[in-house]
């Protein structure tokens, strides 16, 4: 049944406080919420994109790490606001890697060796984060698509 609630709740992966203030805007313009999520599927398909070719890059500086984490808080930022909690964890985890920080005792096993192998290890971590997001990325998609009665 389309915009079932229960079917946010229970799925754990949209913080409902922040999601139903976005709903209250479809009384004054109809659709608006479901074109805001429209709008983070296809911007985080291409921020993901982005984040899989950089990684791919054989080399990380200290500037791709930057950059890295740029693209997470960017992400971080688009997801909070729409309630998605899950994904805003693991982009903020991927902002917090490109600083070279932890993010609740979770970071590279081992720092030690060249600065290549230090930031290689900080781009695992970000990796990790990366899978975790899309797999959210992909729940958060079908619930959403659930309570609209539409693909998103």
């Amino acid at each position: 049944m389309a915009n079932d609630i229960s079917v946010l709740e229970d799925s754990e992966l949209i913080n409902l406080n922040i999601f139903t203030e976005l709903l209250v805007m479809d009384e004054d313009e109809e659709d608006f919420s479901q074109g805001l999520i429209t709008t983070f599927v296809e911007q985080a398909t291409a921020i993901f994109q982005q984040i899989e070719e950089a990684l791919a890059n054989p080399t990380k500086t200290d500037q791709d790490l930057v950059n890295l984490g740029n693209l997470g808080h960017y992400l971080k930022g688009s997801a909070a606001a729409l309630g998605l909690s899950k994904i805003q964890y693991e982009c903020e985890k991927i902002q917090n890697f490109g600083a070279k920080t932890p993010l609740d005792g979770i970071g590279p096993k081992s720092l030690t060796g060249t600065p290549e192998e230090i930031n290689e290890s900080w781009c695992q971590c970000i990796q990790d984060s990366l899978e975790n997001a899309k797999e959210y990325f992909g729940q958060t998609r079908k619930v959403l698509a659930q309570y609209y009665g539409v693909g998103i």
